[in-house]
């Protein structure tokens, strides 16, 4: 899970190093979007993903790290409950696709 509405200052995180170690397989972003962009490249360039879903509301963030990974951006509405449309959803899933689905109560992106 990714998210949140503040970015990391690299100072702060230079400052208190010896509690950030990163692991070998670990990495630190600076915002939400960094990680969400390096998470969708990898899906484009490993995954073979070529088209990501996302929902009608969503910051312009989300919106501008989908597509700086080179992916096609396409949108999917939600309900009037703030859920996904699983019908229509269902209707643009391929083998080349991934959705991203926003949990807009819990306020991260699952």
């Amino acid at each position: 899970m990714i998210g949140g509405e503040y970015e990391i200052r690299w100072s702060d995180l230079y400052a208190q190093s010896e509690r950030w170690m990163l692991g070998q397989d670990e990495y630190a972003y600076a915002s939400g979007r960094a990680a969400l962009f390096q998470i969708l490249r990898f899906c484009h360039q490993s995954l073979g993903v070529r088209t990501i879903l996302i929902p009608e509301y969503v910051c312009d963030s989300v919106v501008d790290a989908s597509r700086q990974s080179a992916l096609e951006v396409k949108t999917y509405p939600i309900t009037e409950a703030i859920q996904m449309d699983m019908d229509v959803l269902c209707k643009h899933i391929t083998k080349s696709t991934a959705v991203l689905a926003v949990n807009y109560f819990a306020g991260g992106v699952i």
